[in-house]
C-alpha cells in the first residue's frame, strides 16, 4: 500500500459506511411514508363512515318525529300499583292462571319513563302460563319481562307449574318543565 492509496481507501471505507447506514434509513422513511398515507386514508374513511352513520340516525329520527305525539299518547301517563295489579289479575283470569303472590315496588323515574318493578308467583299449566306471558308481551303498555323461572314437582303430560316472574311495567311520564327551570335537570 502506498501513501497515496491510504486516503483513497479511507474515503472508500467512509463512503461504504455512509451508504450502508443511510440505505436502511431511506427504506424506513419510505415505509413510514406509506404507513402515514395508509393511516390518513383510513382516518378519512372512518370520518366518512361516522358522518354517514350520523346522517342515517338523523334521518331515522326525522322519520319518527311526526309520530312522536301518537307514540307518547299510546303510552300510559301515570302508573300506580292498583292499575298494575288490575292489569296482572285481568290477564291471569283470562288465561286461567292463579296469582299466588305479588310484590310491587315503588315507581322509579328514569328520564321520561316511570317504571314499576313487579314480582309474581303464578300457578297453572305450562300452556296457560305461556299464554299469560304472551298477553303481557303484546299488551299496549310497554313491559319488560326481566326473568322467568318455572318449577314443577309433578309428572305427566300437562303438569301444573309454579312460575316466578319479574316484570318491569313502564309508563311515559315526563319530568315537569319546572324541574328543569329550577336547575335540577342536570
Amino acid at each position: 500500500m502506498n501513501p497515496r492509496t491510504l486516503p483513497l481507501l479511507a474515503l472508500l471505507v467512509i463512503g461504504v459506511g455512509y451508504i450502508s447506514i443511510h440505505r436502511p434509513l431511506q427504506t424506513e422513511r419510505a415505509d413510514l411514508t406509506r404507513q402515514h398515507t395508509t393511516l390518513q386514508e383510513q382516518a378519512r374513511v372512518d370520518q366518512q363512515a361516522t358522518l354517514q352513520l350520523i346522517n342515517d340516525l338523523q334521518a331515522q329520527l326525522n322519520e319518527l318525529e311526526p309520530r312522536r305525539a301518537s307514540i307518547e299518547a299510546a303510552l300510559p301517563r301515570e302508573l300506580n300499583p292498583s292499575d298494575t295489579l288490575a292489569l296482572v289479575r285481568e290477564n291471569a283470569t283470562r288465561n286461567t292462571i292463579r296469582v299466588d303472590a305479588t310484590s310491587i315496588e315503588d315507581p322509579q323515574q328514569d328520564g321520561d319513563l316511570k317504571s314499576i318493578p313487579i314480582a309474581l308467583t303464578l300457578h297453572g299449566t305450562y300452556g296457560h302460563l305461556l299464554d299469560f306471558i304472551t298477553d303481557l308481551e303484546t299488551h299496549p303498555w310497554p313491559l319488560t319481562i326481566d326473568t322467568i323461572n318455572f318449577e314443577t314437582h309433578e309428572y305427566g303430560g300437562n303438569p301444573n307449574l309454579t312460575a316466578r316472574l319479574t316484570l318491569l311495567l313502564h309508563a311515559y311520564n315526563p319530568i315537569p318543565l319546572d324541574h328543569y327551570a329550577l336547575g335540577e335537570g342536570n
